[in-house]
């Protein structure tokens, strides 16, 4: 359903099924495949079609789909481009969190579903996802890619952060106010979060949306540092979009001394992100 243009395309089948009978009226010249199109994948190569399965279990993965879909399409450029960028959004975050210490890393909780309690554990997007932001997931360890969780052994490991699916079948009101939950780190502090399931778990150029978004959730109320190699006048779009919809205690400037956009400034005072311009220097 992702993008808008897709829902105008012919439906040839439901998740994990094909109607082969359409495809072939269709006569694509390539068709697309996962690992759960398996069981129809040689029906489909022994009608001439051509069939390319792109079945990417990380972020990694994601990145070298998006090149290699570029290469078999004739769009490298396009591709090129778009793996690009997605790669700098990461590092911008990577860069960030890749030394923390593990005594730093909060340990985030996801709820794939409530009832019975399922989260993400390893091989998913979600933990790699949980990785990437430099935090543990609880259930990284687990011996199932989603592993059903007790409510003790979450007490046991009581994570800092919770996040769970929009389509979890559970409120974050429903979480701060139902008495098994209480006692949990996260519930006390109120870090329950939640997230559009499909950026997070659907192999595509919105994993790093979905990368991004849990990273403010992680790491809300943390200081927000904003790097500077040498002394710059910093854009002030550029620190808008790095404060927006996070709930900053203050701002450290770390490697240089920046000169502050006058405007910039006015807004961390007003919203009370510093005292004074010394605080910033």
């Amino acid at each position: 359903d992702y993008p808008t243009e897709a829902q105008e395309k012919d439906k040839i089948g439901g998740f994990a099924t094909v109607n082969i009978e359409k495809v072939v009226a269709l006569a694509p010249d390539l068709i697309l495949a996962t690992g759960i199109h398996e069981p129809i994948i040689e029906d489909l190569e022994r009608l001439n079609l051509t069939v390319v399965v792109l079945d990417p279990k990380n972020v990694d993965d994601v990145l070298g789909n998006i090149r290699l879909t570029g290469r078999i399409t004739g769009q490298v450029e396009t591709a090129e481009e778009l793996a690009t960028n997605m790669e700098h959004r990461i590092n911008a975050i990577t860069d960030r969190t890749k030394e923390l210490p593990d005594a730093q890393k909060p340990k985030v909780f996801y709820i794939v579903w409530n009832d019975p309690l399922m989260t993400a554990g390893p091989g998913t997007f979600t933990n790699d996802l949980i990785h990437l932001v430099g935090e543990i997931n609880i259930a990284g360890d687990a011996e199932t890619r989603y592993p059903v969780y007790s409510l003790e052994m979450l007490v046991k490991q009581n994570p800092d952060v919770i996040i769970f699916s929009t389509h979890a079948g559970v409120t974050a009101e429903q979480l701060k106010t139902d008495d098994v939950w209480q006692g949990i780190s996260a519930i006390e502090t109120g870090r329950i979060f939640s997230i559009d399931a499909d950026i997070i778990s659907r192999p595509g150029p919105r994993i790093v949306d979905g990368l991004e978004e849990m990273a403010k959730y992680i790491h809300l109320n943390h200081d927000c540092y904003l790097p500077t190699t040498k002394p710059r006048l910093l854009d002030l779009e550029e620190v808008i979009d790095n404060l927006r919809n996070l709930e900053v205690e203050k701002v450290v400037f770390m490697g240089g001394e920046p000169t502050i956009d006058p405007e910039l400034y006015n807004i961390l005072l007003t919203n009370g992100l510093c005292d004074t311009l010394g605080d910033l220097l």
